[in-house]
């Protein structure tokens, strides 16, 4: 299957197996948000360090991660907007 998708798509098989596929399909999965419960289900995985290790580039754990190196903002208050008219490089009008 792999070699039959890289030829379709032109692109060199060599580096591509078909982990490749498992791992991809448990990242996406990931992203959708179908929980670790079912992606270990899913995968046939026994060991939850195994299905970590599937789906450590997946958008719910690197914001995890993000989170974990920066703490939540509080009591931040919010920078007022600048109306469109009045932001820099904004070519002024003539007033009538």
């Amino acid at each position: 299957m792999i070699k039959r998708a890289c030829k379709v798509l032109d692109v060199p098989e060599k580096g591509y197996t078909g982990h490749c596929l498992r791992r991809s399909a448990a990242t996406n999965l990931a992203d959708c948000g179908v929980s670790f419960v079912n992606l270990k289900r899913h995968g046939q995985w026994k060991s939850e360090s195994v299905v970590e290790c599937y789906i450590a580039n997946s958008e719910p754990l690197r914001m995890e991660r993000l989170h974990g190196l920066m703490p939540p903002l509080k009591d931040v208050t919010p920078v007022p907007e600048i109306p469109k008219e009045n932001a820099p490089g904004t070519p002024k009008t003539p007033k009538k």
